[in-house]
């Protein structure tokens, strides 16, 4: 079974066609911007709330993200 990084990765090559490069390029950047974000977001929680802060805002990031989620195109991914 793959992840779903991968089925990402796979689904948006595939729907890219001839512009898969940039289709890689925008996901790369997608998760560096991520990345980016939360780290400003842990940093000021943590010099504003302290430490215990940071395991419930963790909490509320990864519901959230589990509620909006958007479906992958079952035409784009491959079943093995």
């Amino acid at each position: 079974m793959q992840s779903d990084q991968k089925r990402f990765q796979t689904a948006s090559v595939r729907v890219a066609g001839s512009s898969t490069d940039v289709a890689q390029a925008m996901i790369v950047t997608a998760w560096n911007l991520a990345i980016a974000g939360v780290a400003i977001l842990g940093g000021a929680l943590l010099d504003r709330y302290g430490a215990r802060s940071l395991p419930w805002t963790a909490l509320a990031l990864l519901v959230a993200a589990a509620a909006t989620r958007p479906p992958l195109r079952r035409e784009a991914v491959a079943r093995a």
